[in-house]
């Protein structure tokens, strides 16, 4: 099936384009500075349109009137002129019955597609969309969530009118999702319901947007309650200057080699990753509660247990060639040699984030 997008280059075209490709479909463009031309060979050579292209917030109230409903007049003109019955997913909004330029422009759009609909007895769906977030969408343009997420990884002030303002928002990979359930289920709904839309306080997205800026400076991972906290950092990070893409890390080094706190997680502990070096040791100690699961990445090594209750011991071998587990018992000593030709690495994951006031580390030389 080959596919006509209008307005490709939008934040929701370039979405929709890439999902669209990546599920196998052919894909034509359409956008503001294509002609006329360009438009009539498209709308011949596609099977289906999705009309996206329009105006949101331009400088000039009369574009709304040419780029919304004009080009929206053009294409169904054209439809009908020639004889051609495409189906068409229009993007509307839920303030189409608002009485400013915008509202207007999109309720005189459909009708204009309501009378192609009826001309050439095609399948129509409109989605009344409402705010749409997500990547590439355009901040201080048309997404307050855009706004705020740039804004904040920048660590610029951000303005609010009203704190208790409700917004109910849809994620753009759920958007994307539906309209192609739509054209691969063909079931041309004329005002499909929109799915998975999320209401909440505008007051509340800063905080949780500034809660992820703060927690990725330690490495802190924040706690997803739901989808909407997980796709919403996800955009978060989509919109970081690209100097925030990598950071630097601050190892703890000492004779034996390097320690690193990777990821930390609120009620999940952290992941560390650490090296020793050539016939250097680490541990020596024993935890009360604190359980720790390692990964040999690269070496060979030694372990050594005791068991402090009743002096049992075990040790074993393990290497990163059979990419060994290994665990920290409660109460029983334990401790890591390097015994292979080079440095060992090694990642480690702990049931608790370290806290230096109560380590729950206590040293015990094995003997």
């Amino acid at each position: 099936m080959k596919i006509l997008i209008t307005g490709s280059n939008g934040f929701i075209g370039k979405n929709l384009k890439y999902f669209l490709i990546e599920n196998k479909h052919k894909i034509s463009e359409q956008n503001r500075n294509d002609n006329i031309k360009k438009l009539i060979t498209n709308l011949h050579e596609c099977d289906l349109i999705i009309h996206l292209a329009g105006e949101n917030r331009p400088k000039v109230k009369n574009l709304f009137k040419i780029n919304n409903e004009n080009f929206t007049e053009s294409i169904c003109k054209i439809l009908i002129d020639n004889n051609l019955s495409k189906p068409i997913i229009y993007s509307s909004t839920v303030h189409f019955n608002k009485k400013d330029a915008y509202g207007k422009s999109k309720k005189t759009c459909e009708k204009f597609l309501h009378s192609y609909k009826k001309e050439m007895k095609a399948p129509l769906s409109i989605l009344r969309l409402p705010n749409v977030y997500g990547k590439w969408a355009k901040n201080n343009y048309n997404s307050a969530v855009a706004t705020f997420c740039h804004n904040l990884s920048r660590n610029k002030k951000i303005y609010i009118s009203n704190n208790k303002k409700i917004i109910n928002l849809l994620y753009i990979d759920d958007l994307v999702k539906q309209i192609n359930e739509i054209i691969i289920k063909k079931k041309f709904q004329l005002y499909p319901k929109i799915k998975k839309i999320y209401s909440t306080k505008i007051i509340d997205i800063v905080t949780k947007i500034k809660t992820f800026r703060e927690k990725d400076k330690i490495k802190e991972l924040s706690n997803f309650k739901n989808s909407f906290d997980k796709n919403l950092f996800s955009t978060y990070i989509s919109h970081l200057p690209q100097y925030k893409f990598a950071s630097k890390t601050k190892p703890k080094s000492d004779t034996r080699g390097n320690f690193i706190e990777f990821i930390k997680f609120n009620n999940y502990g952290q992941v560390s990753l650490f090296t020793i070096l050539q016939n250097q040791e680490r541990g020596g100690h024993y935890h009360n509660s604190k359980v720790e699961e390692f990964l040999v990445i690269e070496g060979r090594a030694k372990l050594k247990y005791i068991n402090l209750y009743n002096n049992k011991k075990y040790t074993k071998i393990v290497d990163s060639k059979k990419l060994n587990f290994f665990k920290s018992i409660p109460g029983w000593v334990h401790s890591i040699k390097n015994i292979g030709k080079n440095s060992l690495i090694c990642a480690v994951w702990a049931n608790e984030i370290f806290n230096k006031d109560k380590p729950d580390t206590y040293n015990f030389k094995i003997k």
